[in-house]
This record gives structure tokens, sequence and C-alpha cells, in this order.
């Protein structure tokens, strides 16, 4: 029964670090797709008399 708890806390707590792992990826690479998207939009408003 204990070996199994150990399995399972340590598949959640695997689980945890990949998904913090990715939560970290998102937030580094989240402004990154932002500027990506909305840069050219806001260089050419102007452009375009808005």
């Amino acid at each position: 029964m204990r070996l199994t708890g150990v399995r399972l806390l340590t598949l959640v707590f695997g689980r945890g670090r990949a998904a913090v792992g990715m939560i970290a990826g998102i937030v580094v690479f989240f402004p990154s797709l932002v500027n990506m998207v909305f840069h050219p939009r806001y260089r050419l408003a102007p452009a375009h008399g808005g």
C-alpha cells in the first residue's frame, strides 16, 4: 500500500514538474508570440490613418 502511495506521489510530482516547466515555457514564450502577432498590426494601424 505504501509503495503504491510513493509511486503515485512521484507520478504526481513528476507531472507537477512537467506542468511547471510547461507553464514557465508558456510564460516565457507568450510575450514573444503576442509581439509577433500584434506588433505588425500596431505598426500598420497608423499607416492606414488609424
